[in-house]
């Protein structure tokens, strides 16, 4: 009867092995596993018992284990992030207004300059003409209590009326202000009754 003998490992993958233990222990043994000389099947049994104790290692590790910290570093980033982006909106707001105020004080400044030494008597809004016919004039007023004959006015018509041909004069008398349109484009213009025309009586 012929006796069965089991194939002993070779010394090359019992160092292997055993480097590898020693690795996943901690210790600096491991860089024996480097020098032993393994053929394809050891390389295989290896593999496989790495495998086995990398995850007996990563198991026993598992509780201590935690990203809690790294979730938190997420939020902080996109909290700063926010932070800086609401700080940047707050100060655009904050200088576009300042530009716009700016812009509203140089203009009433540049206004009560124009108006030095003359007192505002009143302001308001005329209609427009409507249709004004080829060689014809229209007049609009408008009551302006306490203006006199002899008060200065200014007059600002719609930037979309046409220019062309067209005389505009404004004049004062007592509690009253008006302006004569008169059309000489050749055609008949419609200026419509709105926007209206803008006015400033002073004296």
């Amino acid at each position: 009867m012929r006796s069965m003998t089991r194939a002993r490992p070779s010394p090359a993958l019992l160092v292997a092995v055993a480097a590898l233990i020693a690795a996943l222990a901690g210790t600096a043994v491991a860089e024996v596993a480097t020098t032993a000389k393994l053929d394809k099947k050891e390389k295989k049994q290896v593999k496989k018992i790495a495998k086995k104790q990398a995850r007996k290692q990563i198991k026993k590790l598992a509780p201590g284990l935690s990203v809690a910290h790294a979730d938190t570093a997420d939020s902080a980033d996109t909290a700063g992030s926010a932070d800086t982006a609401n700080r940047a909106d707050t100060a655009n707001s904050a200088n576009t207004a300042n530009q716009a105020n700016t812009a509203t004080s140089a203009q009433t400044a540049a206004n009560a300059e124009a108006l030095s030494g003359n007192t505002v008597v009143g302001e308001g809004d005329l209609d427009g003409p409507g249709t004004v016919t080829n060689s014809s004039c229209t007049t609009i007023s408008e009551p302006v209590p306490g203006a006199q004959a002899g008060d200065h006015v200014v007059l600002t018509p719609p930037s979309v009326w046409p220019t062309y041909e067209i005389n505009l004069t404004a004049r004062v008398t007592a509690d009253t202000v008006a302006y004569d349109i008169c059309n000489q484009s050749g055609v008949t213009q419609n200026f419509g009754t709105s926007p209206p025309l803008r006015f400033l009586v002073f004296r």
